[in-house]
């Protein structure tokens, strides 16, 4: 079972949610695999929208292992992809040689990368728990994507013997 979730809940009547609808279908159709999706019409089901504090639609929300956050990105079928595809991702990549590394740095979007020893198993796993925090992850993907100042921001850590030279 996935333990991501995204939803939108919606009203029937309302024109921004039928503009948003053929976009969250499609948004869907790339997502299969990676989190679940659904829709939740206000109309019919005003307890669990009130639970959630809906009070304008269409409201988007990513939910991950029962914890919902608001999405305020992009309204586009990349931009919803992209953030779904980085918050149900893992948030720490383990680069083990120079060609993963040069193909890391090479991806759009801010970075942050340590640089540690075998031996230094702290610094990882604080490394590692900065990035696993749901709440400093949300805060760089709830910027407008159009905008290079707010990328995505991607932790790394390189450790191993074999690691990339600059380790």
């Amino acid at each position: 079972m996935l333990a991501a979730h995204a939803h939108y809940s919606y009203a029937p009547w309302c024109g921004h949610c039928k503009a948003i609808a053929p976009v969250w279908k499609e948004t869907a159709s790339h997502l299969l695999g990676v989190t679940s999706m659904g829709k939740v019409d206000c109309t019919v089901h005003s307890s669990i929208c009130s639970r959630y504090g809906v009070r304008g639609y269409p409201t988007l929300k990513y939910f991950k292992d029962g914890v919902p956050r608001d999405y305020r990105g992009g309204r586009s079928v990349e931009a919803l992809v992209a953030y779904a595809e980085r918050m149900a991702g893992p948030p720490v990549a383990i680069l083990d040689d120079d060609a993963s590394e040069k193909d890391f740095l090479s991806k759009d979007g801010t970075k942050f990368v340590a640089y540690t020893a075998d031996d230094d198993a702290d610094l990882a796993d604080a490394f590692e728990d900065v990035a696993e925090d749901e709440s400093v992850r949300e805060s760089t993907h709830s910027r407008q994507p159009s905008d290079p100042r707010f990328d995505p921001v991607f932790a790394v850590t390189c450790t191993g013997n074999t690691a990339p030279t600059s380790c």
